[in-house]
């Protein structure tokens, strides 16, 4: 037998899955764009340093979060960020090098994005610059 939509329990489990996640504050999205606003605002800082501030901001919104599992989360984004070679890691100290591949509003204008309608809208834009 065939299993390409999966089977009914294994619809309820995914459904309590996303039943419990997290409020739109807690996505990775958020902590990744606020872990690439504190490497922006300081020229040198630490993970850990970052991993408190984020915790302190879910803390201050009354949201229950593992320090552990924050670190973890900021770590995984400052390996992306480093790969992108918009910082610079040597050990534990962080050094924000700049953006080599955004051009214009640069690393900022990340951070600034909207809502998924704004950005679309904006992409949009941007390409009929481009064809004029």
């Amino acid at each position: 037998m065939d299993n390409v939509g999966g089977s009914a329990s294994q619809t309820q489990q995914a459904s309590k899955r996303q039943s419990k996640r997290s409020p739109h504050s807690k996505k990775l999205v958020f902590l990744s764009r606020k872990v690439l606003e504190e490497v922006i605002n300081n020229k040198e800082t630490t993970g850990t340093k970052i991993a408190n501030k984020i915790l302190d901001i879910y803390k201050d919104k009354k949201i229950n979060m593992d320090f552990k599992n924050v670190q973890r989360r900021v770590y995984d984004a400052l390996n992306v960020l480093s790969a992108l070679s918009i910082i610079l890691k040597d050990r534990n100290r962080i050094k924000f090098r700049g953006s080599p591949f955004v051009h214009g509003g640069g690393v900022e204008q990340m951070i600034s994005v909207g809502s998924r309608e704004e950005n679309v809208s904006r992409i949009n834009q941007e390409k009929r610059e481009r064809e004029m």
